[in-house]
């Protein structure tokens, strides 16, 4: 687990006990939490947040570990998010994003000399103009990169055990 993974949900967890707090005026232990608690609080982020149900369902799921954990060192006697459900359910399903390769391509130039956009983003857009995954960038090191004088090399292992090689040369 990222620290940032970590940290957002040590986050998600104290904004659910700040809501019970708040909602009951005084500070609960994670037993006197109910299901109808923790269903209202997902439900209030989603409406005051505008969350995608991709977003509600992983928030569940850490809130659905944090309470199998608090179960596995007795913390709690019955872990009720085993069997927990939300009134309505989920769309879970992938949209597809439409891209116009041939129009950003045609941005390529005024892009990589723009004085506005860092040179961050400006590698990131190479980088996914080569067919790369942010999953994938996210994890370059310099172990990746290989210099060869007149052109960089990158080898970047993916998830499924193979390495996505790109060239990059003047």
């Amino acid at each position: 687990i990222s620290p940032n993974t970590t940290y957002t949900e040590v986050r998600l967890i104290q904004s659910l006990l700040a809501f019970v707090n708040h909602k009951y005026k005084r500070k609960l232990e994670p037993r006197e939490i109910k299901p109808g608690d923790i269903r209202e609080f997902l439900l209030e982020q989603k409406k005051e947040l505008g969350l995608k149900d991709s977003t509600i369902k992983r928030k569940m799921t850490t809130i659905r570990n944090w309470y199998d954990y608090l179960w596995r060192i007795n913390k709690i006697e019955h872990d009720f998010m085993v069997k927990f459900t939300l009134p309505t359910k989920l769309n879970l399903k992938n949209s597809d994003i439409q891209v116009d390769y041939e129009h950003l391509l045609s941005k390529r130039n005024e892009i990589l000399t723009s004085s506005k956009i860092l040179l961050y983003a400006k590698m990131l857009f190479i980088l996914y103009m080569r067919g790369f995954r942010v999953r994938d960038i996210v994890v370059i090191t310099l172990d990746y990169i290989e210099d060869h004088g007149d052109s960089i090399v990158f080898s970047v292992p993916k998830k499924n055990g193979c390495t996505q090689r790109a060239i990059f040369t003047d």
